[in-house]
């Protein structure tokens, strides 16, 4: 649920918010706080709280209507997809903007019922079959004309052990696989039969057209409609608005006053701040960014989560801008500056009909990490939360027109204001059912 849906919701059930000391007051009728309405709460406190605190301006456009226009007609791209699609022509052929899932499908499957979900999918959510081509020089998001489909893989002939090496390879190379942006759609789907009642089901789509909210997304109307075609009943409803028609709305959005404001409270917030954190590398730095990399896990048990929380709301924070406060701390060790900029993506869903809507959202927020000498760790928390509300209470400027405005210098080895990036999520291996199915997201690659 996005911000303004909540804020809605709240005025509905005669539930009123404040902030009191950086925390948040709710008065609310007897009997009307469900434990849903509290975990949305929680789950939106930074974001109410920076509405709240730090400036009325975080929904400054939340009047402003969302028009739905020709589905045939093509649409300019927002400010996030421009900065994807300008890294795409710079490193043509390469598969850094891919975005997969794979889950397993345990059960008996219809292919039909799905193959037509599929296809729906496509229908209600224009960006998945859409392409990027170049009109007058600018680049342009058109409508695809054929529907969503599923390619088919059948190993079950092979034994146990080749059907996993199989499907293994398959999909990796399919994950790995580069997108031609001028050509939809912009997604693949796979599905890897091993039997009648296993299969696993992949799909992979461009960052330019999808975000991580839009997982969510599709993972459950993929489900709705699945088993409504199983069922023979009727689908929920598509979303009216579509991501072509936010993408028309944000163009005349960055012509309002409120687009002004917002970069002035950057240019204030970022003044004198340096653009490069010199992270220490044991190789030369190459001419250009690979977008190579790898992952590192570790996962606090739930006696350290819960002294963790306890220590942020003693400083009226959360646990998200505890652990940010902890990787400034890191960075700041092992750079030896204290003033630099971490990136922070935000779902950039500030309007109650895009809450529903599968596209690309993201922005990226830079928050400044200005560490005094000798601060204890409680002082820089409450540090990190001010200027994590203010960002929020910002968070509607594109990144893209910041570093326009700001000009630093540029560096094809280095992201412009931030070099490292944090992100808070709550992870967890997910498991859900559609009709007499088990799906569970797997780690395939």
């Amino acid at each position: 649920m996005s911000l303004s849906a909540l804020l809605s919701e709240l005025t509905d059930l005669g539930i009123s918010v404040s902030a009191e000391n950086a925390q948040l007051k709710v008065s609310a009728p007897k009997g009307i706080m469900t434990p849903s309405l509290q975990l949305r709460l929680r789950e939106h406190k930074d974001e109410l709280l920076a509405v709240l605190v730090a400036s009325p301006s975080g929904i400054s456009h939340a009047d402003t209507p969302i028009v739905v226009h020709d589905r045939r007609a093509p649409s300019p791209l927002t400010s996030a997809q421009h900065r994807l699609w300008f890294l795409e022509q710079l490193t043509p052929g390469t598969a850094f903007l891919n975005l997969p899932l794979t889950v397993s499908l345990r059960g008996p499957l219809n292919v039909d019922a799905l193959r037509w979900a599929v296809a729906e999918l496509g229908r209600r959510h224009d960006a998945l079959n859409s392409c990027i081509r170049l009109v007058a020089d600018a680049p342009m998001q058109f409508p695809g004309a054929d529907e969503l489909q599923i390619e088919v893989i059948d190993v079950s002939h092979l034994s146990e052990d080749a059907r996993d090496v199989s499907v293994l390879q398959r999909n990796n190379f399919e994950i790995a696989r580069p997108f031609d942006v001028q050509h939809a759609p912009l997604i693949r789907f796979f599905l890897y039969r091993k039997s009648s009642t296993d299969h696993w089901f992949t799909f992979v789509t461009n960052h330019l057209v999808f975000d991580g909210w839009s997982h969510d997304i599709l993972v459950r109307e993929l489900r709705e409609l699945y088993e409504a075609r199983v069922q023979v009943c009727e689908p929920t409803q598509a979303p009216a608005v579509r991501f072509a028609d936010f993408a028309r709305w944000h163009e005349e959005w960055l012509q309002q006053p409120a687009q002004t404001t917002q970069l002035d409270a950057w240019r204030r917030e970022l003044a004198g701040m340096p653009m490069v954190l010199e992270l220490p590398t044991d190789l030369a730095r190459p001419a250009e960014v690979s977008h190579r990399g790898i992952t590192a896990s570790w996962r606090p048990d739930s006696k350290i989560l819960d002294r963790l929380r306890r220590i942020a709301q003693s400083s009226g924070a959360t646990l998200n801008m505890l652990a940010l406060a902890t990787v400034e701390i890191v960075l700041a060790r092992y750079t030896g500056q204290r003033d630099f900029g971490v990136g922070v993506p935000v779902h950039g869903r500030n309007r109650p009909e895009t809450q529903e809507v599968i596209g690309m959202f993201v922005n990226t927020l830079v928050l400044r990490s200005d560490i005094p000498d000798a601060v204890n760790f409680r002082d820089l928390l409450t540090r990190v939360r001010d200027r994590s509300l203010r960002a929020l209470a910002n968070q509607d400027l594109p990144f893209e027109r910041l570093v326009q405005a700001l000009q630093p210098a540029r560096d094809r080895t280095r992201t412009p204001l931030y070099q490292a990036m944090y992100s808070y999520q709550e992870a967890s291996r997910r498991q859900y059912q559609m009709a007499d199915i088990a799906i569970e997201q797997i780690e395939a690659f």
